[in-house]
């Protein structure tokens, strides 16, 4: 098995929501954000802060987690999980993730 590299300060990390959104909790998100903002850089896509029960399109999701892995990024941080993450499982381009060889 091959495993990513270990993050280090000031690594950029992407976060994204492939399910639902965090609006019902925005605070502790911003929160956690602004905490993850002292260690690493972080890229938010639009879609962390859309619906709780779907982030936004599946195509927008899609379009957004490539939108990461065409960065210098280290590593990706779900918002949430949940059933609308399988509308998408097939999308996802595993190959980009593998190569990059990056933490998800």
């Amino acid at each position: 098995m091959k495993y990513p590299k270990l993050l280090k300060n000031n690594d950029l990390i992407g976060i994204t929501a492939l399910s639902s959104g965090a609006s019902d909790c925005k605070e502790e998100m911003e929160l956690a954000i602004d905490n993850l903002n002292k260690i690493f850089r972080v890229e938010v896509t639009k879609n962390v802060f859309g619906s709780s029960l779907v982030s936004s399109s599946k195509k927008q999701r899609i379009d957004e987690l490539n939108a990461l892995l065409d960065q210098n990024i280290k590593g990706i941080i779900i918002a949430r999980g949940g059933d609308f993450l399988l509308e998408i499982i097939d999308d996802i381009d595993y190959k980009k993730i593998k190569k990059k060889n990056i933490w998800v």
